[in-house]
């Protein structure tokens, strides 16, 4: 059993999980709700990730996982993006991220995160503004309900 760079990565992510979950119980009864719930599920996924990289024997070369060729010709924006390598997608992304916490800091939360998640989404996932708007509107919602009304954090 040889373990890649995926396995050591997926098994490291399911020790701080583990870590996460054992710490959560010096909160109070309360406090530890939403930690054990996000943790809980977590360490499901990871558990699943350990289990296909680490245990599972991946098969080389099968009809059924190979991806199809795709006849359709790439249009501009994915050629752009071929082009470019990928540290700039991440310190792209690290730039949006600064500017939402200057967003953050001179707006209110309820602001800030449906106009930045509005943007990111359209601008640099390249979808349709239908598409962004129900994106950014919609977690702005969620993050309202659990936030103010479950939670009762002043946001």
């Amino acid at each position: 059993m040889k373990i890649t760079g995926k396995g050591w990565f997926s098994i490291v992510l399911l020790m701080i999980f583990l870590f996460f979950a054992i710490d959560s119980f010096n909160y109070g009864p309360k406090a530890r709700l939403i930690p054990l719930i996000v943790v809980g599920f977590s360490l499901i996924f990871t558990l699943i990730q350990v289990a296909k990289e680490v245990f599972l024997v991946e098969k080389k070369n099968n009809v059924d996982t190979m991806p199809e060729a795709s006849s359709e010709k790439p249009d501009d924006s994915q050629k752009q993006n071929a082009d470019k390598p990928r540290w700039f997608f991440v310190f792209y992304t690290f730039i949006w991220l600064c500017g939402f916490t200057a967003l953050l800091h001179f707006t209110n939360y309820l602001i800030a995160v449906p106009m930045f998640l509005i943007s990111y989404v359209w601008l640099v996932g390249k979808v349709k503004i239908v598409h962004a708007l129900g994106t950014g509107l919609g977690m702005t919602f969620v993050m309202f309900i659990m936030f103010q009304l479950i939670l009762g954090v002043r946001i």
